[in-house]
């Protein structure tokens, strides 16, 4: 499964670390607010594709390889197989 920014398909989702060291997780984030506190955390890109879904106006923290800046990506494109069965939960 993939989740990338639909304006460029190299800005993939990533599981960022925190700085207090907690271990790294994908990150939604609302559509007004891009921090920490109203972010949503998911340990499987599944996760987070689902609550995508579900949500369209959430954003997700992508990059491309090697990159150190980081964006939210305003258009996301997900990419793999999610059963019907849990999008209707």
């Amino acid at each position: 499964m993939k989740v990338y920014c639909g304006k460029n398909k190299g800005r993939e989702a990533y599981k960022r670390p925190y700085k207090d060291g907690r271990p790294a997780k994908f990150r939604a984030f609302p559509p007004s607010k891009n921090d920490q506190p109203n972010e949503k955390p998911f340990e499987t890109i599944e996760e987070l594709a689902l609550f995508l879904l579900k949500n369209s106006t959430w954003k997700t923290l992508v990059k491309e390889t090697g990159e150190t800046d980081r964006q939210v990506g305003d258009t996301i494109v997900i990419e793999g197989k999610i059963e019907l069965a849990q999008l209707v939960t």
